[in-house]
């Protein structure tokens, strides 16, 4: 099944699309997948829409879910778990009095709170999609104009020698943006 007319079907498209949006597969072990060299591939990828769209759609498929897990990253959020908690339970007679105490385990739902973390995301980021996420350092200042004298002037970084550095504490401001 290496026709080039046979990978332009729905359902091989779609598989194109699944194997993109697997980061392990690199061009050559798609290209292995469907049966070509991997040159033949980039020359279906330059030449065929379709292919294309299919290959490109499986890469921005895992940088939306990375972008969308980066957000939750960024501010923090809740999930559900279960939990199981000890539980004192008796059995009472006919008259109501306690004949028997024993304890269980149940599972509750509890919601925790995952604290913001975002390093490893933001390096993805940064290496995937550059035009979309950059390093401040990495931002031109805008061009003099004659009637616009605004712009934003980027410092170099100074490195301080260890022995200079101090703990600080914020004061003040939301107290959401204090690290744990």
């Amino acid at each position: 099944m290496t026709k080039i007319s046979e990978w332009q079907k729905k359902e091989n498209l779609e598989k194109i699309t699944d194997w993109a949006s697997d980061r392990t597969k690199t061009v050559a072990d798609i290209a292995h997948l469907m049966g070509i060299s991997p040159s033949t591939l980039h020359l279906w990828l330059k030449e065929r829409k379709k292919i294309k769209k299919a290959f490109d759609d499986g890469r921005v498929l895992v940088d939306d879910c990375a972008e969308n897990q980066f957000m939750k990253m960024c501010f923090g959020y809740n999930v559900r778990v279960k939990k199981p908690k000890k539980v004192r339970r008796w059995k009472l007679d006919e008259k109501g009095k306690r004949v028997e105490e024993y304890e269980e385990y149940i599972e509750v739902d509890e919601e925790i709170h995952i604290p913001a973390c975002w390093p490893a995301l933001q390096v993805y980021l940064l290496n995937r999609m550059p035009d979309k996420y950059r390093p401040i350092n990495a931002i031109e200042a805008p061009k003099d104009d004659d009637e616009n004298k605004a712009g934003v002037v980027i410092m170099p970084e100074i490195e301080m020698p260890k022995e200079e550095i101090i703990d600080a504490e914020i004061v003040g401001g939301d107290s959401s943006l204090r690290s744990e």
